[in-house]
């Protein structure tokens, strides 16, 4: 379950990688790997999400611009 994980994380699909870890965590509590990974997961998401942000509020601006013309 951790090796389809992480190609999961490989691959870019984080949320799925994130239940996958979840699911493995909850089989194998003691297990350090799947809270680790899982708190990268969360931060990678809240990077992405920031970065959606940033380039919503710049589109917004650039579009402005063109209405002010």
């Amino acid at each position: 379950m951790i090796a389809l994980a992480q190609n999961l994380f490989n691959e870019g699909k984080y949320e799925e990688a994130r239940s996958t870890y979840q699911e493995a965590s909850a089989l194998k509590p003691g297990e350090d790997l799947p809270g680790k990974q899982i708190l990268e997961i969360d931060h990678k998401l809240q990077v992405m999400q920031v970065e959606r942000d940033q380039a919503y509020e710049v589109a917004v601006t650039k579009a402005d611009g063109f209405f002010a013309l």
